[in-house]
């Protein structure tokens, strides 16, 4: 029965870490648009090409 309670306390870590990515990943779009935005001379067909 014990390791029922260890699924679960596994699975909150697991969507904790999930939530930290999903900050990291917001962080890094907000600054790719920021760093868009800062350069509207930039043609549209070229902003997939940027890395």
């Amino acid at each position: 029965m014990e390791s029922g309670s260890l699924k679960k306390k596994k699975k909150a870590y697991l969507d904790d870490n999930n939530i930290r990515d999903l900050r990291k990943v917001v962080k890094f779009i907000t600054g790719r648009l920021m760093n868009i935005i800062d350069q509207p001379d930039i043609p549209k067909g070229e902003n997939n090409q940027i890395s």
